[in-house]
Protein backbone atom coordinates (compact mmCIF):
# COMPACT_ATOMS: atom_id res chain seq x y z
CA UNK A 1 0.00 0.00 0.00
CA UNK A 2 1.03 3.40 -0.79
CA UNK A 3 0.25 5.16 2.26
CA UNK A 4 1.71 2.47 4.53
CA UNK A 5 4.29 3.90 6.89
CA UNK A 6 4.69 1.24 9.65
CA UNK A 7 7.74 0.22 7.49
CA UNK A 8 9.35 3.52 8.02
CA UNK A 9 8.44 3.29 11.79
CA UNK A 10 9.65 -0.37 11.93
CA UNK A 11 12.54 0.44 10.58
CA UNK A 12 13.39 2.99 12.57
CA UNK A 13 13.12 1.00 15.78
CA UNK A 14 15.37 -2.03 13.99
CA UNK A 15 18.05 1.12 14.53
CA UNK A 16 17.90 0.57 18.39
CA UNK A 17 20.96 -1.94 18.84
CA UNK A 18 24.33 -1.84 19.94
CA UNK A 19 26.36 -1.67 17.01
CA UNK A 20 29.28 -3.85 18.05
CA UNK A 21 27.34 -6.43 20.16
CA UNK A 22 24.58 -6.71 17.02
CA UNK A 23 22.18 -7.12 20.50
CA UNK A 24 19.34 -4.74 20.71
CA UNK A 25 19.94 -1.60 22.68
CA UNK A 26 17.33 -1.79 25.83
CA UNK A 27 18.25 2.01 26.63
CA UNK A 28 17.84 3.36 23.46
CA UNK A 29 14.21 2.16 23.64
CA UNK A 30 13.74 3.32 27.05
CA UNK A 31 14.89 6.70 26.16
CA UNK A 32 13.17 7.18 22.84
CA UNK A 33 9.74 5.86 24.53
CA UNK A 34 10.02 5.69 28.20
CA UNK A 35 11.32 9.30 28.47
CA UNK A 36 8.62 11.11 26.25
CA UNK A 37 6.17 9.25 28.27
CA UNK A 38 7.53 10.31 31.38
CA UNK A 39 8.40 14.24 30.25
CA UNK A 40 5.04 14.85 28.76
CA UNK A 41 3.49 13.63 32.17
CA UNK A 42 5.95 16.10 33.82
CA UNK A 43 5.40 18.89 31.59
CA UNK A 44 1.95 18.42 31.61
CA UNK A 45 0.23 16.92 34.77
CA UNK A 46 2.70 18.36 37.36
CA UNK A 47 4.09 21.90 36.05
CA UNK A 48 0.87 22.37 34.05
CA UNK A 49 2.55 23.88 31.03
CA UNK A 50 -0.26 23.70 27.98
CA UNK A 51 -0.01 25.07 24.78
CA UNK A 52 -1.22 28.61 24.19
CA UNK A 53 -2.17 30.32 20.66
CA UNK A 54 1.02 31.82 19.85
CA UNK A 55 3.22 28.52 21.23
CA UNK A 56 1.17 26.63 18.34
CA UNK A 57 1.74 28.78 16.09
CA UNK A 58 5.86 28.93 16.75
CA UNK A 59 5.72 25.35 16.88
CA UNK A 60 4.08 24.83 13.90
CA UNK A 61 6.85 27.30 11.77
CA UNK A 62 9.52 25.54 13.70
CA UNK A 63 8.06 22.10 12.88
CA UNK A 64 7.91 23.31 9.12
CA UNK A 65 11.19 24.39 8.77
CA UNK A 66 12.23 21.16 10.45
CA UNK A 67 10.27 18.78 7.95
CA UNK A 68 12.00 20.59 4.95
CA UNK A 69 15.60 19.95 6.33
CA UNK A 70 15.32 16.83 6.74
CA UNK A 71 13.89 16.14 3.49
CA UNK A 72 17.08 18.03 2.74
CA UNK A 73 19.43 15.46 4.83
CA UNK A 74 17.39 12.82 3.13
CA UNK A 75 18.14 13.86 -0.49
CA UNK A 76 21.69 14.23 0.62
CA UNK A 77 22.56 10.75 2.56
CA UNK A 78 20.47 8.86 -0.66
CA UNK A 79 23.22 11.16 -2.87
CA UNK A 80 26.32 9.97 -0.54
CA UNK A 81 24.88 6.38 -0.65
CA UNK A 82 24.23 6.48 -4.50
CA UNK A 83 28.04 7.16 -4.80
CA UNK A 84 29.44 4.25 -2.25
CA UNK A 85 28.14 1.24 -3.98
CA UNK A 86 29.50 -1.22 -1.60
CA UNK A 87 27.80 -2.95 1.70
CA UNK A 88 30.47 -1.58 4.30
CA UNK A 89 29.28 -0.32 7.79
CA UNK A 90 29.34 3.21 6.47
CA UNK A 91 27.02 2.35 3.98
CA UNK A 92 24.32 0.60 6.59
CA UNK A 93 24.53 3.34 9.04
CA UNK A 94 23.58 5.51 6.47
CA UNK A 95 20.49 3.28 5.72
CA UNK A 96 19.91 3.59 9.56
CA UNK A 97 20.10 7.21 9.37
CA UNK A 98 17.80 7.37 6.18
CA UNK A 99 15.15 5.37 8.51
CA UNK A 100 15.59 7.74 11.35
CA UNK A 101 15.55 11.06 9.56
CA UNK A 102 12.17 9.29 7.45
CA UNK A 103 10.69 8.51 11.02
CA UNK A 104 11.59 12.33 12.27
CA UNK A 105 9.66 13.31 8.99
CA UNK A 106 6.89 11.61 10.02
CA UNK A 107 6.64 13.16 13.68
CA UNK A 108 7.12 16.42 12.64
CA UNK A 109 3.53 15.64 10.43
CA UNK A 110 1.78 14.03 13.42
CA UNK A 111 3.17 16.69 15.46
CA UNK A 112 2.04 19.61 12.70
CA UNK A 113 -1.52 17.84 12.62
CA UNK A 114 -1.82 17.31 16.38
CA UNK A 115 -1.30 20.63 16.27
CA UNK A 116 -3.30 22.18 13.90
CA UNK A 117 -5.97 20.15 15.85
CA UNK A 118 -5.48 21.99 19.23
CA UNK A 119 -5.39 25.27 17.71
CA UNK A 120 -8.78 24.59 16.28
CA UNK A 121 -10.11 23.28 19.53
CA UNK A 122 -8.79 26.13 21.33
CA UNK A 123 -10.02 29.27 19.27
CA UNK A 124 -13.18 27.25 18.53
CA UNK A 125 -13.89 25.70 22.13
CA UNK A 126 -14.87 23.17 19.91
CA UNK A 127 -14.10 20.07 22.58
CA UNK A 128 -16.92 20.56 25.68
CA UNK A 129 -14.84 18.65 28.13
CA UNK A 130 -11.21 18.89 28.84
CA UNK A 131 -10.34 15.46 28.82
CA UNK A 132 -9.97 16.17 24.84
CA UNK A 133 -7.92 18.75 25.45
CA UNK A 134 -5.73 16.59 28.19
CA UNK A 135 -5.00 14.27 25.90
CA UNK A 136 -4.08 16.28 22.75
CA UNK A 137 -1.57 17.95 25.11
CA UNK A 138 0.00 14.71 26.30
CA UNK A 139 0.25 13.40 23.06
CA UNK A 140 2.29 16.59 22.00
CA UNK A 141 4.19 16.80 24.58
CA UNK A 142 5.14 13.26 23.80
CA UNK A 143 5.93 13.27 19.97
CA UNK A 144 7.39 17.04 20.93
CA UNK A 145 10.44 14.85 23.39
CA UNK A 146 10.62 11.84 20.85
CA UNK A 147 11.45 14.34 17.42
CA UNK A 148 14.01 16.05 20.08
CA UNK A 149 15.66 13.17 20.34
CA UNK A 150 15.26 11.92 16.53
CA UNK A 151 17.20 15.07 15.79
CA UNK A 152 19.84 14.35 18.79
CA UNK A 153 20.01 10.81 16.87
CA UNK A 154 20.06 11.85 13.34
CA UNK A 155 22.79 14.66 13.98
CA UNK A 156 24.88 12.37 16.07
CA UNK A 157 24.91 9.68 13.46
CA UNK A 158 25.34 12.33 10.00
CA UNK A 159 28.11 13.63 12.02
CA UNK A 160 29.81 10.12 12.13
CA UNK A 161 29.43 9.00 8.61
CA UNK A 162 30.58 12.79 7.76
CA UNK A 163 33.77 12.61 9.53
CA UNK A 164 34.35 8.57 8.65
CA UNK A 165 36.02 9.76 5.59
Amino acid sequence: MKGNILGIIVDHYKTFYNFRTKKISIIDYMLHLLLPILCSFFLYEKLKVSFTSSLISLLITLLSIFAALLLNLLILIYTIKQKENDESARNKLMKEISSNISYGIIISIVLLILLIVLAFILDKQFCPNTICIDILNLLTWFFLTQFFLVILMILKRVYIVLMSK
